[in-house]
């Protein structure tokens, strides 16, 4: 079986409360496809790249071999509860 993974940024009171509303969806669909669901939600590369939206790429250390699919979906979106 698969090992998955959704993932999702959220850095900021913005996207925190943003969150508040989608990832609960998020959460739901991660279950219904098997996955695992994390928030990347610490600035940990400001220093060195600058805007926050580049903290995405702390997704490099998800692809460490862990997970054999990895989905990151924006924290503005709304994941359908019937989305297969």
């Amino acid at each position: 079986m698969y090992k998955r993974l959704l993932i999702t940024l959220a850095i900021g009171d913005v996207f925190q409360k943003m969150g508040m509303i989608t990832h609960p969806l998020m959460k739901s669909y991660a279950k219904k496809c098997g996955a695992e669901f994390h928030c990347i939600n610490e600035k940990r590369l400001h220093s060195i790249l600058g805007l926050p939206t580049y903290e995405k790429f702390q997704l490099y250390d998800f692809l460490d071999g862990k997970y054999d699919q990895v989905l990151f979906v924006d924290t503005d979106i709304l994941i359908s509860p019937n989305a297969p």
